[in-house]
Parts: C-alpha cells; structure tokens; sequence
C-alpha cells in the first residue's frame, strides 16, 4: 500500500502530537509536581522557622520572668536559715559573742515548732540563753544580732542590775528556718551534718577558727584571737611515740595519728561545703582521715578548715620541724598549712606547701616561726585557693602529723601526751620557763 504525500504530513503530525503529549505527561508534568511540593514544603518551614522564632521570644520572656521571681524568692529565703540544727546555732551565738565580753554561762534549745508567716510555713525554735556582763556588753551583743544576715527573733529579755555596774539575766531568741526555694541547698552553717559533734552540746569549741582577716600577706597571716590558752594535759593519755631518725641526731614523735574521727569543719565563707571521714587509705597504722571540701563558686578568698576538736595536738618545746603526711588524688594550685596557738593566745598560719604539686603520698615539712611562745597547740589544718581561677574542689588523706626535737633537748622531761582532751591536769611549770 502506498501512501500519499498527505497521509504521510498526517503520521508526521500524529507523530509529534504523540511526542509532545509524552513530554508533558511524563517529563514536564511530574517536575511541575516536585516544584508544587517543594513550595509547599517551603512554605511550612517557613512556617515552623517562624513559630521557633516566636518560642524563642517567649522563653526569652519566660526566662526573664523566672530570673525576676528566682531573684524574689532568693531575696526572701536568705533573710531565714536553711537548718536550725543546735551545733549550727551554738557556733553562730559563739560568734555574736567572740567580740563581747558578755559571759554565757549556758544554752537551752525548745522543742521545733511550725508558724506561718506570710502564707509561708516556716521552721521555729527558741534558745534561752542567762548572761553576765555590764550594759554595754549587753548592747554590743544585741547589737550584733540585729546585725546578723539572717532574721534572728529577739523574743524577750530580762535584766537584773547587779554591784559595780555589772548586770545579768537572760534572754530568749527565736531562729526561723525555710528550705532553699528554688535555689541549691547549700550548707549556711559551719558543720557538716555527717561529722561526729561534741558529746556535750554546751562545752565552748576550743579553738574555734577566726574568719582570715582581709588585705593580709598569706604567707604571714596570723590569727586575731584574744581567747587565752588551756595550758592542760590528760591525766588518762598514754606515752609518746618517739622514732628514732637514723640519718639525723632527732627523735621524731606522732602528734596526731588520724586514728579516729575527732575533727570537723568550719569553711570561710561558710557556704563552703566539706566532710570528713575515715579511710583505710593509710600511710602508717591502721587508718588515715579523708578530707573533701567544695567551695561551690570561685571567689578572692577560699578557705576550708578541717579543726581539731576535743583532741588537739600538743607541743611542748620548740621542735626542729613539723611534718604532715598527705595522699593527693591530682595536683591543683591550692595551698595547704597549719594553724597554731600559743601559750600566750597568739595564732600563727603556717603554710606546708603553697600548691598540690604531687599526686598519692607526700611528706610536707616545714620549720616552725620562732617567735611561738611553747607549750602550743595545732588547731587546725586549712586548705585555701592561690587565684580566684583556682579550682572549687578538693580530696585528700592525712596521716601522721609529726614533730622532730634534738636529742640534747628532748628528753630533758617526761611528758605524758601530746593531745590535751576534756580531763585536765595543769602542766608543769618548768614546762612554761
């Protein structure tokens, strides 16, 4: 069959339609879909991008809100205490009366109670407390806890004017404490609840240590305290350790062996947190004392003080050093020293190391100031940061605290301990000349 011209133009043009048709259907078509859906995919991210924008907005709202009312709520919480344990509030009326000559004979504590103040429900207890002193003593005492950050209730006050212008009587104070609203609970008193406190709630801290005095060379910082030494031994302590040093003409004798737990801790500022606990990490004997300490925030001045309590150790005459023995877990620029008292009430800040610079057991030794009037007492052992970039935290053992007297001047006497405690004989006096 044979097809003409015209037929033939019809089957070219038949051709092309059907070309044309499968261009469209089958290319053009499904682009002009994609591009549909990515407009429309465009169009909700756009959407989305602009309800982030609006969230964004309003957290910065929100969080401004809750940065005005943390601030509120902070600014109402800290005018209470966040625990009224009795050791804490013993140790802050012991603070109100360090620079006072008024004279507290006792303290008694009141059952807890709950009040309400304000829509809040807040922690109570009262403390009565009899005293002796003149007015003014009076004054400066109330005074000072008017002064005292936190709200401290002067409920009642009786007075009886005694001979030579002296007064006493007593007067009751209520303490109010709320937990910490919306903030870390930190610990606003000196003790660590874990530690193991005085038996006798009501028998005065030996050597309760000082805040550091501010613009004071830390290398020759010396304590302020005009309390007056106990120049007392036990009667029920046994004899001194002596160790012969065969490389050196000296006996060395244990002060303290870190064999119990008889210490607790006292941070400057007091937020500062702390522990201490036995550790069967030892050096020598059968246990050393572990010692933790956060200073939560850095700051100009960090100190944690890990005090002696019933138990100090005691030394007699002028030794030829004083060593200390201490496992470090890492290195870090805190310095670590000692805190002596004198017979004549003088404190002296001796420092062992001005940073960590060694890790596991090291022997820190240093010479003892000669200006120390004997026999004195090692009140406690401080940790303090160098910069305010120093690191917040710390752990470390102790054992051993030793001191090394010559051979010639050792053993011109007898004494029978080295740690003074609640059973008191007075020393001897040739001891003192």
């Amino acid at each position: 069959m044979k097809l003409t011209k015209r037929e033939k133009k019809l089957l070219i043009a038949l051709g092309c339609i059907v070309l044309l048709y499968g261009y469209i259907n089958f290319l053009l078509l499904p682009q002009f879909m994609k591009l549909n859906d990515l407009r429309t995919s465009i169009s909700n991210h756009e959407s989305i991008i602009g309800e982030n924008i609006h969230s964004l907005d309003v957290l910065d709202e929100l969080k401004g809100t809750y940065e005005e009312n943390l601030e509120k709520v902070e600014s109402y919480s800290s005018e209470f205490f966040t625990s009224l344990e009795q050791s804490k509030l013993i140790l802050l009326l012991d603070d109100l009366t360090r620079q006072t000559e008024l004279e507290i004979d006792s303290i008694n504590f009141s059952e807890y109670k709950k009040e309400e103040i304000a829509g809040t429900v807040v922690n109570k207890i009262s403390t009565s407390i009899p005293f002796n002193g003149s007015y003014d003593n009076l004054l400066e005492f109330l005074k000072r806890v008017r002064k005292n950050k936190k709200k401290i209730i002067i409920k009642d006050i009786n007075v009886i004017n005694n001979a030579e212008n002296l007064i006493s009587g007593s007067l009751v104070l209520d303490f109010y404490s709320v937990p910490p609203l919306g903030t870390r609970k930190v610990n606003d008193g000196v003790i660590n609840g874990e530690f193991s406190l005085k038996q006798d709630p009501f028998k005065p801290f030996e050597g309760y240590i000082d805040e550091f005095i501010n613009n004071q060379d830390d290398d020759n910082f010396v304590y302020n305290n005009d309390d007056k030494m106990d120049l007392s031994v036990s009667k029920d302590s046994t004899e001194n350790s002596y160790i012969k040093d065969p490389k050196e003409d000296v006996n060395k004798e244990i002060l303290y062996s870190f064999e119990e737990l008889d210490m607790f801790f006292v941070g400057n500022p007091r937020s500062i947190e702390g522990s201490i606990n036995i550790d069967n990490n030892k050096k020598q004997g059968i246990y050393a004392v572990k010692v933790q300490y956060d200073f939560l925030r850095q700051r100009q001045t960090n100190i944690a003080n890990f005090v002696f309590d019933n138990k100090k150790p005691y030394i007699i005459i002028q030794p030829e050093y004083i060593s200390l023995m201490v496992y470090s877990y890492e290195k870090s620029d805190h310095r670590i020293g000692l805190v002596l008292k004198d017979s004549q009430g003088d404190e002296y800040n001796v420092l062992l190391s001005d940073e960590i610079s060694w890790t596991e057991w090291n022997t820190l030794q240093v010479d003892l100031p000669e200006t120390i009037t004997y026999p004195a007492k090692v009140q406690c052992i401080y940790v303090q940061n160098n910069t305010i970039e120093s690191k917040t935290n710390g752990i470390f053992l102790l054992d051993n605290m030793e001191v090394a007297y010559r051979n010639t001047l050792h053993h011109n006497y007898k004494a029978k301990d080295n740690i003074t405690d609640s059973n008191k004989i007075e020393v001897d006096q040739n001891l003192l000349n």
